[in-house]
């Protein structure tokens, strides 16, 4: 019998004594009862309140709608992207109501996880898979929570039964769940309060995170429900025919341009329009949203980046340094390249140092190349900036390894760190993290005795 089959009989023996303690449940029509019972009041709050109202009022209001645990839970499934302080607070009362239940039982692991609370995760998802043992999910998850707490064989033993070569991007998906981007909502609410005061950088914010909300960790896109309303409120406060107003208007005009497919002489002539960017006309007002644009008119051929840089490339300086802005910094060193043949170190060290940039940070030090070595103070300092950075930690591992000092502590951090974000590869894939399961148990085969790991 292999290692995985005696891993999952041993779970099964351990939560089957803890279900013997209560007799799980799987009302699933119950579930969707609850579901259909919220539908009006979830489409209300999607649709109308959070789009008009400030959103802790209608978190209350929403919360006040469910009269029983189904209900609740129905609407805990959408709370968690709005305020995951709430949603952990429902689903904790769903579960002492109804601990029973299978969907509330995964949904608390899940929940439990999300807030860093792997041991306790672990109890939970152990529980859910006496109904389900083949679930990659549950094994991802338990990996990950495993890994968190120590248990490496049992970390590995759950990633091998995931099957990460068959359920890939299922295994991808099934990390966004835990680790995704869940302020979205409330930071557009926060920005709306500021707005309604009067604060133009607000406005410019507001409308550039319409233009590229996270779908995941692979996709953003133009959130034209909130955007129509969001550009309504700009125009209310600053007036049609203002600066924020019309440099905001022209930004959502020139994105969906582009998204259609229109020719260059359009958005040319729409830009000559406006008077923004082409003829020598001024950049809007914003880093973040002037990037935006001008890569719109160099990837249509609008203007000529190589050109533009080396007439204007000044004024990309001062308004990336105005607006400390991540964004426009990794367009200019884009455009340093292409024009120069080489990007400045020193534009992406001020990214990084200045701009609070990660991504700055990562090209600056894989741009000092030989030069950089294990234990480069600028590498750690890096580190200690962006305590979560995957790439940032990848980059100190193949220091460590060029050094030739034991990789595996450094390798464990990558992959905690990696299971946060998969951002240690451009791929944005799960498989890396397979890759860097493959070398840690090699790297523990060897510490039992075994033939020494494959150097990479």
């Amino acid at each position: 019998m292999n290692r995985i089959a005696v891993l999952l009989l041993f779970v099964v023996f351990i939560c089957s004594c803890e279900a013997e303690k209560q007799e799980l449940v799987d009302n699933k029509d119950l579930i969707q009862k609850g579901k259909l019972e919220m539908d009006t009041v979830l489409n209300q709050f999607l649709q109308v309140c959070i789009l008009n109202e400030n959103i802790e009022d209608c978190i209350d209001d929403l919360m006040d709608e469910a009269n029983d645990e189904y209900q609740m839970f129905a609407l805990n499934q959408i709370l968690y992207e709005i305020d995951p302080v709430a949603s952990f607070k429902l689903i904790t009362e769903i579960i002492e109501e109804k601990p029973n239940e299978l969907s509330f039982i995964l949904q608390y692991a899940i929940e439990l996880h999300r807030g860093g609370k792997h041991a306790d995760a672990i109890s939970y998802y152990n529980i859910y898979q006496l109904s389900d043992s083949m679930d990659f999910r549950i094994h991802t998850w338990l990996s990950e929570c495993y890994l968190n707490v120590g248990n490496f064989q049992m970390a590995m033993d759950h990633w091998a039964y995931a099957d990460n070569s068959y359920n890939q991007k299922g295994m991808d998906a099934a990390l966004y769940i835990i680790h995704g981007n869940s302020d979205q909502l409330r930071v557009r609410s926060e920005l709306i309060k500021k707005v309604w005061d009067g604060d133009a950088a607000s406005a410019y914010d507001l409308i550039h995170r319409d233009m590229n909300w996270e779908a995941n960790w692979w996709k953003t896109y133009m959130q034209d429900f909130l955007l129509r309303k969001d550009l309504v409120t700009v125009a209310e406060v600053f007036g049609e025919g203002s600066q924020v107003t019309q440099e905001l208007r022209a930004y959502n005009y020139v994105k969906h341009l582009r998204e259609m497919g229109s020719h260059k002489d359009t958005i040319g002539a729409f830009l000559h329009h406006m008077s923004l960017i082409v003829g020598g006309n001024p950049l809007p007002v914003s880093a973040d949203i002037a990037s935006d644009m001008l890569s719109v008119t160099f990837y249509s051929r609008v203007m000529d980046g190589s050109y533009f840089f080396k007439t204007r490339g000044s004024e990309l300086y001062t308004l990336a340094d105005a607006g400390k802005s991540g964004k426009l910094n990794k367009l200019i060193s884009e455009l340093e390249a292409y024009s120069r043949g080489s990007k400045s170190q020193s534009n992406d060290k001020k990214g990084w140092q200045e701009y609070k940039d990660e991504k700055s940070a990562i090209r600056y030090l894989i741009g000092k190349a030989d030069n950089l070595k294990y234990g480069d103070p600028e590498l750690e300092q890096a580190i200690l900036d962006f305590p979560n950075s995957a790439k940032l930690q990848w980059i100190k591992f193949n220091c460590a390894g060029a050094a030739k000092v034991d990789v595996q502590p450094v390798l464990l951090l990558l992959m905690l760190k990696e299971f946060r974000s998969l951002g240690s590869d451009n791929r944005t894939s799960s498989g890396t993290l397979n890759t860097y399961f493959y070398w840690f148990g090699q790297f523990e085969q060897m510490k039992a005795g075994g033939a020494p790991p494959e150097q990479h």
